[in-house]
């Protein structure tokens, strides 16, 4: 009698098609499966390449207090972010910036700014800025360009420009710290702005920067080493209190007024609103989490009164609210909210898509 041969997967379609695909938390574990299965996840820069193209960002990282960042998922299991702490000696470290599941880091009280890879604990220290008035705590972006062959990442950071007297003009400029350089320089880009105040309300889209301005968006392209503005419209620079991120791989601004969350989206030339939703509604959706912290409930009709709610940051699918101080993630896709396991908010908030990678740096 024949036996019939067990079912066998050739290697090419195992690493290019199925290990790839699988997130870098599992592929960590896979390692121990074969030396060469070992060899493939952990060395070979076409895997990480191919990995990173099917890493998408479907978490959002929060640059939170002590003890660390919280990472925003409706699957933490299989995306996760590891502890910062363990791996810089229970320092307190401030995530700065984040582009393809590399992020830079700063040192409290220390000084020293680093960038690399949390999943593979790959890290690499900054040399200081050229400009030691610069602090990179403020207004500094990441990108991260993948190859099948390399990893090339830039950092910029958008500076004022002091007149002669320390005090601040419109003027900002860029200086820009290359992987491929090794060292940081000022960008010859400048931009004259008409009110010296850019926030560190920042998104990273379609490799382009952005910050955001009370009435104007500065942008920056750190392949070309080019920048500029644009105006905002005057619906949404009159609302005052506005947030800029990504949503739906496009760049966009979320504001909430008369206790309705609205999005808008840059569709290249103008500006459109993409979603709104009244927090009536979310409360209702979620109404056994919101119940015990509301001061009346109406049993009958099971309508809640209004809450006091923030909206304070937003990304991916997902938008971070506020209320009576203490912060929940609400899932636009599912209608899904949870209370965060996370400190007091800093001011102001900021958030990252992320997605964890095998990229080396």
């Amino acid at each position: 009698m024949r036996r019939s041969r067990s079912p066998h997967l050739a290697d090419d379609l195992v690493y290019c098609r199925i290990l790839p695909l699988l997130p870098a938390k599992v592929l960590l574990r896979l390692q121990c499966v074969s030396q060469s299965w070992c060899q493939v996840i952990r060395k070979e820069s076409y895997f990480s390449y191919l990995q990173y193209l099917h890493a998408r960002p479907h978490a959002l990282l929060l640059a939170d207090e002590m003890p660390g960042p919280t990472l925003a998922s409706r699957d933490p299991v299989s995306v996760g972010f590891p502890s910062l702490s363990s791996q810089f000696l229970d320092e307190h470290v401030t995530v700065l910036a984040s582009c393809n599941g590399i992020i830079c880091i700063e040192m409290w009280g220390f000084g020293f700014a680093y960038v690399g890879n949390p999943v593979l604990k790959l890290w690499r220290l900054l040399p200081r800025p050229k400009d030691h008035t610069i602090n990179l705590e403020e207004s500094v972006g990441l990108s991260v360009f993948a190859t099948e062959s390399s990893v090339v990442y830039k950092l910029v950071h958008l500076f004022y420009i002091l007149g002669t007297d320390g005090s601040k003009y419109g003027e900002v400029g860029f200086e820009v710290f290359s992987s491929e350089r090794r060292t940081w320089e000022v960008s010859k880009e400048k931009l004259l702005l008409k009110r010296a105040s850019i926030c560190k309300s920042y998104a990273y889209v379609d490799e382009i920067m952005f910050w955001a301005g009370f009435d104007q968006l500065v942008w920056f392209d750190p392949k070309e080493e080019r920048c500029g503005t644009f105006r905002l419209p005057s619906n949404i620079s009159s609302a005052g209190s506005f947030l800029m991120g990504e949503w739906n791989s496009r760049l966009s601004i979320a504001l909430m007024t008369d206790f309705e969350i609205q999005i808008w989206c840059w569709n290249q030339s103008s500006w459109s609103k993409l979603w709104s939703l009244a927090i009536d509604k979310i409360t209702q959706q979620n109404f056994e989490l919101f119940s015990p912290i509301c001061q009346k409930i109406n049993l009958l009709n099971r309508e809640i009164e209004p809450l006091e709610v923030s909206m304070i940051t937003f990304g991916v699918d997902y938008i971070i609210l506020q209320i009576y101080g203490k912060l929940h993630c609400y899932d636009t896709r599912t209608g899904k909210a949870w209370k965060l396991k996370s400190n007091r908010p800093s001011y102001p908030f900021i958030s990252f898509p992320y997605a964890n990678t095998l990229l080396p740096i």
